[in-house]
């Protein structure tokens, strides 16, 4: 099931790998707000943005090819991430 291995993932082998996702697409956001801040002059973005973004990009992707099971189960590990950053930014 998508949701199980979603889960798995987020928070078994990516959690070790690249830590909490508070930390690591707060790190992201930091560089795509850098980024964007020299590029348009203006920006704000933080890691919730950057699971929002994350699964545009996959639903994007699935207009493509919406029989890619990776797609689906990015798109559920990134709600799962940012579920993890709402619960620990309160």
């Amino acid at each position: 099931m998508i949701l199980n291995e979603a889960q798995a993932l987020v928070c078994g082998a990516r959690r070790e790998a690249y830590g909490h996702p508070r930390v690591n697409h707060a790190a992201t956001a930091a560089m795509m707000e850098a980024y964007l801040r020299r590029r348009y002059g203006v920006a704000q973005f933080d890691a919730r943005d950057v699971c929002i973004f994350n699964i545009l990009q996959k639903v994007s992707r699935l207009a493509q090819t919406p029989d890619h099971r990776d797609s689906l189960v990015d798109i559920a590990g990134y709600a799962a991430n940012l579920e993890d950053i709402n619960a620990t930014e309160i």
